[in-house]
């Protein structure tokens, strides 16, 4: 297989995991108990969930998307239980969204170094959803000595030019967002109104389970007239919108990176149609990329690649895969310490011992 073409990734079934992980789990019933947890970070704490693991386990820091929470990754986090998962709410979002801005995706990057220093962890392995891939890239250009490997989940690539109006004028960056971002300028009446509203969602409905459940009650604040309101500071997912095209040196930082990379992308998107990235557009960026496996996620869409039970298969399958090079990585320098700089390559193949791939 040539470097441009993706890896297709397919639903796993019921066999376990190379490092012991769960078996498919069809309803998308949570297993592992989330802990939550705050983090101090410039200006407070920063809130998030983290999924426990034994001592000495690898740990996975998972960033959600732009107006998204920590809970997004309870399926994920349920595929990888010999990780240690450490999900925060960005700054502006969940259980963050008291934090002062400015939210630029630098800023939410530092925060995340700020976890791992609170959590007590050196080096990580960063899976970023969506808008959490740009921060997971920031990070890699501003912390790059703490980071193992980065997995890019249908995110962090620069995004396509938007499509005019019928009026010939440019939508604004959000608009892209669709219902999520419309959301933020409304309150519901009760938890239930909010499900029912994501339940009607076209990304959500036909694979409705008790985890997405948990994620849009996660999301969700009390408003001053006794209704709920999402939690998600609007002005947050308007300043990280505009950062999503690659300015500002994001796209030199992505193409400057030299960690061990995967690019999973979902065919469908926010509303279970168009993709966020079109195949070519996706892969043009992935072959420019230093040595990243390029894994498209078969049957998924931008949600459910980590809310449904077949999309978190492959996300956690991909994730696995790259923790097992991070721990490579981690034995040759501690057998050689003076090689710090050692890049271990191995076969891409090995990504996901239930799927294929190649970069």
């Amino acid at each position: 297989m040539t470097g441009r073409e993706p890896h297709h990734a397919r639903p796993f079934g019921n066999a376990a995991g190379s490092d012991g992980g769960l078996p498919s789990i069809g309803g998308g019933r949570p297993i592992r108990r989330p802990v939550r947890r705050t983090w101090p970070v410039d200006g407070g704490d920063l809130g998030g969930i983290e999924w426990e693991a034994e001592p000495g386990a690898p740990v996975v820091l998972a960033v959600h998307g732009v107006t998204a929470n920590a809970a997004a990754w309870q399926l994920v986090a349920d595929r990888l239980p010999q990780s240690r998962v450490l999900a925060p709410d960005l700054r502006g979002r969940g259980r963050s969204n008291r934090l002062p801005g400015p939210w630029h995706l630098a800023r939410l990057a530092d925060d995340l170094a700020r976890v791992l220093d609170a959590a007590g962890v050196e080096r990580a392995v960063l899976a970023g959803h969506s808008m959490g891939g740009f921060v997971g890239v920031r990070f890699a250009e501003r912390h790059v000595g703490r980071l193992e490997a980065l997995v890019l989940v249908d995110g962090g690539l620069p995004m396509p030019p938007a499509s005019p109006r019928a009026d010939g004028t440019l939508p604004p960056p959000h608009e892209v967002f669709g219902p999520a971002a419309e959301r933020l300028n409304r309150t519901f009446a009760s938890y239930e109104e909010h499900r029912r509203f994501w339940g009607e969602h076209p990304a959500f409905g036909p694979w409705w389970n008790a985890a997405i459940e948990a994620y849009a009650d996660a999301d969700l604040e009390a408003a001053p007239d006794g209704r709920f309101k999402p939690s998600t500071v609007p002005d947050a997912m308007v300043e990280n919108a505009l950062e999503l095209d690659g300015r500002g040196g994001y796209a030199h930082a992505l193409l400057g990176l030299r960690v061990p990379m995967a690019f999973i992308r979902s065919p469908q998107g926010l509303a279970n149609e168009a993709p966020l990235y079109p195949p070519s557009y996706a892969e043009d960026w992935v072959t420019r990329i230093a040595g990243v496996a390029n894994v498209e996620a078969d049957a998924t869409n931008h949600y459910t690649v980590l809310l449904a039970p077949h999309g978190a298969d492959v996300t956690a399958a991909v994730i696995r895969g790259i923790v097992e090079i991070g721990a490579a990585r981690e034995r040759a320098r501690s057998m050689h310490p003076a090689t710090g700089r050692l890049r271990v390559v191995r076969a891409v193949d090995d990504l996901g011992s239930r799927g294929d791939s190649t970069r």
